[in-house]
């Protein structure tokens, strides 16, 4: 089975919840993405859309993962005033030349997948296997269940012939 770690970023918990789908369909691997610094509240709102229309890189917290032992590594952010979310952009940042082969999901209120993606395929410096865009209250919701499905799908045809010894799914990578 191919290895495959999911990271994400989730302020709210709409790209944890898709993360996690993801993660138990394909027996991936899930890394967190942490602030070092709360979010919380409206002020923390204000903070995600500066440090997105900034291109801040904020202070995360993550243990570190080779990230080049996993066939495929799933990306996942929230859209932040068009914009991949700060932490996930530290995150790759960090991670520059560490990812074989990758593939992109957000989830957003309204509009700006498309530049987000670009943002993370600039950072990563590769073309993504696929990707997948949620609005807000698809990310929750069943009826929506089957773009998660042909995502997965995708996914998976892209990793066919990538045999390697079968990992712990579901193994879930916190920060210390």
């Amino acid at each position: 089975m191919p290895s495959i770690l999911i990271v994400f970023y989730s302020r709210t918990g709409a790209t944890q919840h898709v993360a996690m789908q993801l993660a138990k369909k394909l027996g991936a691997h899930t890394l967190v993405i942490q602030d070092a610094q709360p979010r919380d509240g409206f002020r923390g709102y204000i903070r995600s859309v500066l440090e997105a229309t900034r291109r801040s890189l904020p202070e995360i917290r993550h243990p570190y993962i080779d990230l080049a032992q996993y066939d495929l590594v799933v990306l996942g952010s929230p859209v932040w005033a068009g914009h991949v979310s700060s932490p996930m952009r530290r995150f790759l940042c960090d991670s520059q030349g560490n990812i074989r082969r990758v593939a992109f999901f957000c989830t957003m209120g309204g509009r700006g997948a498309d530049t987000t993606f670009s943002d993370m395929r600039s950072l990563v410096g590769k073309a993504p296997e696929a990707t997948l865009t949620l609005i807000r209250g698809d990310a929750l919701s069943e009826t929506h269940s089957s773009q998660i499905d042909q995502f997965v799908a995708k996914l998976e045809r892209a990793c066919a012939g990538r045999r390697h010894p079968a990992r712990h799914p579901l193994q879930a990578l916190t920060p210390r």
